[in-house]
């Protein structure tokens, strides 16, 4: 009974550090993205543009994610 419920505490932590992680890489992508396209340094008129689009890409790519099961893997 007890084991069942720590392997189950563990896989929900475990799923939430890749949700995490996936997240800042998500928020890491978008931001180079901007600065490769204006070639290391963004205008002041972009930077709204930046959190818009981290809230699209975060908004779109977890359910895709989650849908492909990506986060229900077993490292045994």
């Amino acid at each position: 009974m007890i084991k069942g419920v720590l392997i189950a505490n563990r896989q929900a932590v475990r799923k939430f550090f890749f949700l995490l992680l996936d997240v800042s890489s998500i928020v890491l992508a978008v931001f180079l993205s901007f600065l490769v396209r204006f070639e290391g340094e963004i205008p002041p008129q972009y930077l709204l543009n930046i959190w818009g689009m981290i809230g699209i890409a975060v908004l779109f790519s977890l359910p895709i994610f989650s849908f492909f099961r990506l986060y229900s893997f077993s490292w045994a």
